[in-house]
């Protein structure tokens, strides 16, 4: 019998080593084994890590007692494990991986049959099912390997995967799989041109692995349920023979063996169908990351129309308001903005019972809700460069529920770090328009973390952008703006007005001027948020 054992990950990497007929095949770092790893590069793995034997037709695998444990298919190996063609072995977690090819593979291993076209192979040339299967297996085993980030997980399986299938696949696939590395290659985060054109292939090329995968399914079940049928048969006569006196010994052994058999025959394709279920569910799930990851701020913003507010204090006598800051949709019936920015509207509402504070809905001026209920973060002092700038409204919205946002999973954030592009949807102070509240989106870039809860972003903004939430590409809100660093305040000439506006005139006729306190930047593009953890501890608080 031939195994053959090609590198995936490691030192020894696209290397393939073949044995015939081996008693033992023996793996570790010290230079004796016959597949021996690198000693400085593949420390994961023990100087005797693992061994594979060739016992009654089969390829058995046994642990060593090595220090970081053997796993195949990542599930580790406690005595040993019967090989079957296509498995991939790991020396230890994150150490060198190879997979097994076994041509001839021994009764108790059942190998995949190419499914006909009628059971839903693709009919012109394309891979086989173990091909397939194989093709992520091995993509799947390299992107376990760069977990730093979510895109970066994803490009190391597509890329993986399409590297494959050019060499492997129709010349339909090799198009569409070419296209696919332009995309990844590209740009950083594939936003490049024909964006919209460059999904649509994405999901065509993960559409046809899946249908693939699926077929390598149908089969493996179709195997299962045969296995199952033969050893309940066998049992049966295996019972039968045992109530029979004129059956000998021997008989009896034999029957029995075949049922050990077929036994070991059913759990290997239970393995087989568990393994290309669970592959089913990562070629979904890491397809679905990369067309996350494609998503432009264009599409983040128009998502999100509803969910971002201007907030204004009005009077209700004759309906006049003054616009503030922004806030933005956390539940069905709160807002998040700033500290600062709902402040004076506590001060403005005890001091005028016919004020309130109110949101209103980008570019629909004609939905505003009157804000009722209004929750400081405790830790909030203005005093500081950074600090939990942060306010929870309640709003009144008619039995109407409001859009929320989404946030990121917590170990997301963490990875915030220099150069994560971003994006703040607000309403800029010197647009700000109450009777035409249409938001702005202002793209950067993260300039540092400041103090590991603190953002600091080069996106464009001005006093009215206070509040607005800070959007990473999947559309998650990452922040809340609050502050641009440098502001600095200046006495500048301007004319003179009387009170219904016009300019005042010097006795020889020139315009009169007067001298006036502005606050500007001195360091433009230095702005402040707070990360959106701190944001969803302090909603935690406010249920």
């Amino acid at each position: 019998m031939e195994i053959r054992l090609i590198h995936i990950f490691g030192a020894r990497k696209g290397q393939t080593q073949a044995f015939h007929d081996p008693k033992s095949i023996k793996f570790g770092r010290q230079p004796g084994n016959d597949v021996a790893f690198d000693a400085k590069e593949d420390i994961r793995a023990s100087g005797n890590h693992a061994e594979i034997r060739l016992e009654e037709g089969r390829f058995l695998l046994y642990d060593l007692n090595s220090t970081n444990g053997t796993f195949v298919n990542g599930n580790r190996v406690s005595e040993r494990q019967v090989l079957k063609d296509g498995d991939v072995i790991e020396f230890g977690k994150g150490g060198p991986q190879v997979r097994c090819e076994i041509p001839a593979a021994a009764p108790a291993t059942l190998r995949a049959t190419s499914v006909s076209a009628g059971e839903g192979a693709q009919k012109s040339g394309g891979p086989g099912v173990k091909t397939v299967q194989m093709m992520i297996q091995d993509a799947l085993a390299q992107a376990k390997q760069s977990r730093g980030g979510r895109f970066g997980s994803t490009t190391v399986f597509m890329r993986e995967m399409v590297s494959q299938a050019v060499t492997k696949s129709s010349q339909k696939l090799r198009i569409v799989s070419a296209v696919i590395v332009v995309l990844l290659l590209g740009s950083v985060g594939g936003l490049i041109y024909m964006n919209a054109q460059l999904k649509k292939d994405l999901r065509v090329a993960a559409n046809q692995h899946r249908q693939e995968l699926t077929a390598v399914e149908n089969n493996f079940k179709k195997q299962l349920s045969e296995s199952q049928q033969r050893t309940q048969a066998i049992q049966e006569q295996l019972d039968q023979a045992q109530r029979d006196a004129t059956v000998s010994r021997a008989q009896m052994q034999a029957m029995q063996d075949m049922l050990n058999q077929e036994q070991d025959r059913t759990a290997a394709i239970m393995d087989d169908l568990q393994r290309t279920r669970s592959q089913l569910t990562n070629l979904d799930n890491l397809s679905n990351d990369l067309l996350k990851s494609l998503k432009s701020f264009q599409e983040v913003a128009a998502e999100n129309r509803e969910s971002i507010f201007m907030i204004a204090i009005m009077n209700k006598q004759d309906f006049s308001a003054e616009p503030i800051g922004t806030g933005f949709a956390v539940s069905g019936d709160g807002l998040l903005t700033n500290a600062h920015v709902a402040v004076p509207i506590l001060q403005a509402t005890q001091m005028n019972p016919s004020v309130v504070g109110v949101a209103i809905m980008n570019k629909r001026p004609e939905v505003i809700y009157e804000i009722s209920n209004i929750q400081i973060h405790p830790q909030y002092n203005e005093s500081k460069s950074y600090r939990p700038d942060l306010a929870y409204l309640q709003v009144n919205t008619g039995g109407g529920s409001l859009k929320p946002v989404k946030f990121p999973p917590a170990g997301d954030l963490t990875r915030l770090e220099s150069g994560y592009d971003l994006a703040v949807l607000g309403f800029p102070g010197i647009t700000m328009d109450v009777n035409n509240p249409i938001a702005t989106l202002s793209t950067g870039a993260v300039g540092r973390m400041i103090e590991s809860n603190y953002i600091q972003h080069n996106c464009e903004t001005s006093g009215g952008n206070s509040g607005s939430p800070i959007f990473n590409k999947n559309g998650e809100v990452v922040g809340v703006h609050y502050s641009g660093l440098g502001n600095v305040t200046v006495v500048v000439p301007a004319p003179a007005l009387d009170p219904q506006g016009n300019v005042l005139k010097n006795p020889d006729g020139s315009d009169k001027v007067t001298m006036v306190t502005k606050r500007i930047k001195e360091a433009v593009g230095i702005n402040i948020g707070v990360r959106a953890d701190v944001a969803l501890d302090f909603l935690r608080m406010n249920p």
